[in-house]
């Protein structure tokens, strides 16, 4: 079936914690993106690997002795040193400048001495999954793919301990008038009524990602509401 060229009127997207409502003929779209603040920690899941501090110990981590750190990263190939900050409740994990980690233990066994950090002071351990996923992917070696893991769960270890994980939800309900015929565009108003489209998810890493992915299922929901893809491209313009 030929879908109608109906227009769109511009889809407006939610601040932070606060309902937009788009009014699409006799029906009403609420989007809604809000923290989402019972997501696991990521580090209890397989694929993730493991994060310590020593020297400090933030409060949503584990700690373990320098001693036995430097032995972990000095014996497991696989374990990437970490340079762990905490300025004004705001958190931020990356990897350690590897070629200072390098000097370092060089200098010390030049010395027979114990190896002084000055910008490590955490390790990244990869679980048995991640040990085993290395294939020779990308070309890397098997050293320069574990940083890459470690890379990449430092960005989302970091938006986790930051709070900055989110969920979005979008409805869409047939629209209510007051007695003035006026659209009633508040959210409590459609407390007990039928949804007539919708979509959420939980568990979204970054405020950017979140509206991308809103983004994506507002698309969805309009689609299923027999718009075109002309109209709805037309629409997600004028909301960018």
């Amino acid at each position: 079936m030929r879908r109608a060229m109906k227009r769109i009127p511009k889809i407006e997207f939610p601040f932070r914690n606060e309902a937009a409502a788009t009014v699409i003929g006799e029906k009403i779209l609420f989007l809604t993106i809000s923290p989402d603040d019972m997501h696991d920690d990521p580090t209890q899941h397989p694929g993730f690997g493991k994060f310590q501090t020593f020297g400090m110990r933030p409060a949503y981590t584990s700690e373990m002795s320098q001693r036995d750190a430097i032995e972990m990263l000095m014996n497991d190939p696989d374990c990437v040193p970490l340079f762990f900050s905490d300025h004004r409740s705001r958190c931020k994990w990356c990897v350690a400048d590897l070629s200072s980690f390098q000097t370092a233990l060089v200098t010390a066994r030049l010395k027979d001495a114990e190896p002084e950090f000055y910008a490590i002071n955490g390790v990244w351990i990869p679980d048995q999954c991640i040990r085993k996923s290395y294939t020779g992917q990308d070309g890397l070696s098997r050293r320069e793919w574990m940083v890459k893991q470690a890379e990449s769960a430092c960005v989302t270890y970091t938006k986790w301990c930051n709070g900055d994980v989110y969920g979005y939800e979008a409805e869409v309900f047939g629209l209510r008038r007051g007695d003035d015929e006026e659209p009633l565009k508040a959210r409590a108003y459609y407390n007990w009524a039928e949804r007539l489209h919708e979509d959420s998810c939980r568990g979204i890493y970054g405020w950017e990602a979140a509206v991308d992915d809103l983004r994506f299922a507002v698309r969805k929901l309009l689609h299923e509401m027999n718009f075109s893809r002309r109209a709805i491209s037309a629409a997600m313009k004028e909301a960018a």
